[in-house]
């Protein structure tokens, strides 16, 4: 095919093609082949000599499995001059690796008959071709709405769970504009933002209500993002939106439902706290009559100032009962905006407040090193009030309070604080009970109280979005572990 200058040149130009070509003879011996062709015999074969030159095509095809009888089935066809053109895809399983080839066979029509055979390598055509049925796939069988429009808004696709939502199919609403979509529930400022964003660009990320085919209305979480060409110009806008209807139904719900109970707190405590001062007031006078009535007792009248004196107590358990009730029912959560404060600190001021009764039963109260964090300062300091006071009135017989304050970094990078005390302890199955109101545990004769210290401190740290816990043992004392999980 070289002999003369006009064949030398034409095999420079098939050598130079990309697709491996083979000139087959009217019995299918192989005449000539170009450079791609022994590129393609020594990747598929090992070696050129098996479909190189004087090879008879037509028994390699033979013996080469279901696609090389197919082949060969074609090249006879165009051979004979039965067809025109045979084309068969396949693939090529060779070096542990799948190659995918188109095959091609055209008749020579001259005098000396004969087939032109070309393999076409498609790997990259058939792996783009798999990415892109995986991703429509995806799309098919996503349970989020998605839309393809033209730069102009017009759209393209739709996958079913759109279909569905919307109550258009693909073949109603392609062609059509998103405004069909229009609820009348957003100004025509929300749509001129959402324009401006994606022709900038931009994501458009918004809660936007639409209305189906049937006139219902529907919220979605939609992301409208625009898709760029090979120039960075914009070609499409894919829209991917999540149904929140139910989501949007059960927040507005929610919002009302947290508005009353608002209402109804506030007018609770409004009730709570007139309550309180009526109640004072009577408990007042019962404590100022009575000291009258006892000044004038004799030293015979005993029974009498015992009365008197119980009858006292119980007032003054009463007015204690009163306000730990009042102080229980105003601890909210969040009730003060949170600030950055050192724990020592609060504690060393708290310790500041109740100096007469430390003095008075000789406390020792032994603080270490504590956090700064970020708390409501107010119900951090009248927790910690709370927890002092309890370890030391719930002290053993002739024996001081100890009470040692410390603190111990999780692994969360929030922090424990212990208030570990000395005192008469309790036997831990009742751990949860002494955190109720109006629970508890020691009898009132040797420990006074109303049982609502520890309900506040539950009350404020659960407030805090913390917990709060306790370890004891009878005659052993108590340990009340906080933990806090505000950020340090």
């Amino acid at each position: 095919m070289r002999n003369s200058p006009t064949n030398e040149r034409l095999a420079y130009l098939l050598d130079a093609l990309p697709e491996s070509i083979a000139l087959l003879s009217k019995k299918g011996d192989i005449e000539f082949v170009n450079r791609a062709w022994n590129h393609f015999a020594e990747e598929n074969f090992g070696d050129t000599s098996r479909v190189g030159l004087g090879v008879n095509y037509l028994e390699v095809c033979q013996v080469a499995g279901s696609e090389g009888v197919g082949a060969l089935n074609g090249i006879k066809k165009v051979i004979d001059g039965s067809i025109d053109f045979f084309s068969l895809e396949y693939p090529c399983h060779s070096k542990n690796e799948e190659r995918w080839f188109i095959f091609n066979a055209t008749p020579v029509k001259d005098r000396l008959g004969g087939a032109v055979v070309s393999h076409v390598n498609i790997n990259h055509q058939k792996r783009a071709e798999e990415k892109l049925n995986k991703l429509s796939s995806a799309i098919e069988k996503c349970f989020s709405s998605i839309m393809i429009t033209d730069k102009r808004g017009n759209i393209e696709f739709v996958n079913p769970f759109f279909e569905m939502m919307s109550g258009y199919s693909l073949r109603e609403i392609v062609g059509k504009n998103p405004r069909l979509l229009k609820s009348g529930q957003h100004p025509p400022d929300f749509y001129r933002e959402l324009w401006e964003m994606i022709l900038a660009g931009k994501e458009f990320k918004s809660e936007i209500c639409n209305k189906n085919k049937n006139g219902d209305l529907y919220w979605e979480l939609q992301s409208i993002t625009p898709i760029f060409d090979y120039r960075e110009k914009i070609t499409n806008f894919i829209a991917v939106g999540i149904d929140v209807t139910q989501q949007k139904a059960d927040r507005e719900k929610l919002g009302n439902y947290s508005a009353q109970l608002k209402i109804q707190h506030e007018e609770l405590q409004s009730f709570i706290s007139i309550a309180y001062h009526d109640l004072r007031e009577p408990l007042r006078k019962i404590v100022l009559l009575s000291d009258r009535i006892k000044k004038g007792i004799t030293e015979n009248q005993k029974n009498e100032k015992d009365y008197l004196e119980r009858l006292q107590k119980s007032a003054l358990r009463l007015n204690q009962l009163i306000e730990g009730l009042l102080k229980y029912s105003r601890v909210t959560a969040p009730s003060n905006p949170r600030q950055k404060v050192h724990l020592k600190q609060i504690v060393e001021e708290v310790i500041d407040d109740l100096e007469a009764i430390i003095l008075e039963t000789k406390t020792d109260i032994q603080v270490n090193s504590l956090p700064a964090l970020r708390v409501d300062v107010f119900q951090i300091r009248l927790l910690f009030q709370h927890l002092i006071r309890n370890a030391i009135q719930f002290c053993k017989k002739d024996i001081p309070p100890v009470v040692k304050i410390y603190s111990q970094k999780a692994r969360d990078n929030s922090y424990k604080i212990f208030f570990e005390d000395n005192g008469v302890g309790f036997d831990e199955k009742y751990s949860d009970r002494i955190f109720q109101p109006l629970q508890q545990l020691q009898d009132r004769k040797t420990h006074e109280g109303v049982g609502m210290g520890l309900a506040i401190c539950k009350k404020i740290v659960e407030g805090m979005n913390g917990e709060i816990s306790v370890t004891s043992k009878p005659g052993k004392g108590s340990t009340f572990i906080i933990h806090l999980k505000s950020q340090v």
